[in-house]
């Protein structure tokens, strides 16, 4: 019983995305947001702990306006593609 429930699911969800092609965009929009979420999170974690693990206490001033440069740009496209993954997009057909 339980292989044959699996095989309906395996073999029907394909057909069930590819006959519903709002089904699958709201399901890719989901799992877009849920991705980037997850990588806000290990972006966010990696930063405190790079701040108060002291490694930029060991960084000479140059070095450290390049990490503080590099962390502005990573947190700018971060923003950007969360704006873009939030944003409600009309049909393309």
């Amino acid at each position: 019983m339980r292989r044959a429930a699996l095989l309906v699911l395996l073999a029907g969800a394909p057909l069930l995305l590819a006959l519903f092609p709002r089904l699958r965009r709201a399901l890719l929009r989901k799992a877009r947001l849920f991705l980037l979420l997850y990588a806000g999170a290990l972006l966010l974690t990696s930063l405190t702990i790079g701040l108060w693990a002291n490694r930029a206490a060991s960084l000479s001033e140059g070095e450290l306006a390049l990490a503080l440069a590099g962390v502005a740009l990573i947190l700018l496209a971060f923003g950007a593609v969360a704006r873009d993954a939030l944003r409600d997009r009309p049909n393309r057909g």
